[in-house]
């Protein structure tokens, strides 16, 4: 079987959902999504090797998207709002992408640094993938 992500966001707000989040592999899905859903937080995964033309729609229709070794995307993320991690990023390009991750170092335990800086931040030596594709 297949996982369709824009069946499952359509069966959230049929459901009654008025906000919800879904994951995303394709800027196809994500576009889908958010032209019928524009309340629903999207999250762009497993982008490793998207074109340069899909990371584009992945910034323009997620909140939240990982960079993995996708050279377009970490280029992309000079435009992101929040970056959480080096090694394989987490951008936050939307207001609700933000709001996420502010969320989640909220709820943390641990101790985490906050500092401004002009994005995207590279890991250092051995912690990015490599190839970047």
């Amino acid at each position: 079987g297949t996982i369709d992500m824009p069946s499952g966001a359509d069966l959230a707000a049929v459901r009654g959902h008025r906000q919800f989040a879904v994951t995303v592999a394709s800027a196809e899905d994500a576009v889908r999504i958010r032209a019928l859903h524009p309340r629903a937080v999207i999250f762009a995964v497993h982008t490793t090797g998207v074109s340069r033309e899909d990371a584009e729609r992945l910034v323009g229709a997620c909140d939240l998207v990982t960079a993995c070794a996708s050279r377009h995307l970490r280029d992309l993320g000079k435009s992101a709002l929040v970056q959480a991690g080096t090694g394989v990023p987490v951008f936050a390009f939307t207001p609700a992408g933000k709001e996420v991750i502010l969320a989640k170092l909220r709820e943390t335990g641990s101790s985490f640094l906050v500092k401004g800086e002009r994005l995207p931040v590279a890991g250092g030596k051995g912690s990015l993938p490599d190839p970047l594709v």
